[in-house]
């Protein structure tokens, strides 16, 4: 699968997209110096190819790349970031928001 990530920083977010379909979205808010993430949306038919996660270690990068804190109000965003900083948690609760 290639999976492209393209931010659009003018509607504050991020889109994956494979070949040239939109396959999901991370919506985001910059509130002073910390990037708010409230949900990821991966569309039907392409859960379980690792877009969500894909979509939120962008957001990270891109926060880094800025110097933000991250706040990830979304579930599925907390857990991803919390496994890669090396904590163990549960799958998150709601998931992913598909659409």
């Amino acid at each position: 699968m290639e999976t492209k990530l393209t931010i659009k920083t003018n509607t504050d977010n991020f889109q994956a997209f494979e070949n040239e379909t939109q396959v999901g979205q991370l919506d985001f808010e910059i509130d002073g110096r910390t990037m708010v993430i409230p949900h990821t949306v991966v569309f039907d038919g392409n859960e379980g190819k690792g877009i969500g996660k894909a979509l939120v270690k962008a957001a990270v990068a891109y926060a880094e790349a800025h110097q933000l804190t991250v706040n990830p109000v979304c579930s599925f965003a907390k857990a991803v970031i919390d496994r890669q900083n090396g904590k163990e948690v549960p799958p998150p609760s709601c998931g992913l928001r598909r659409k």
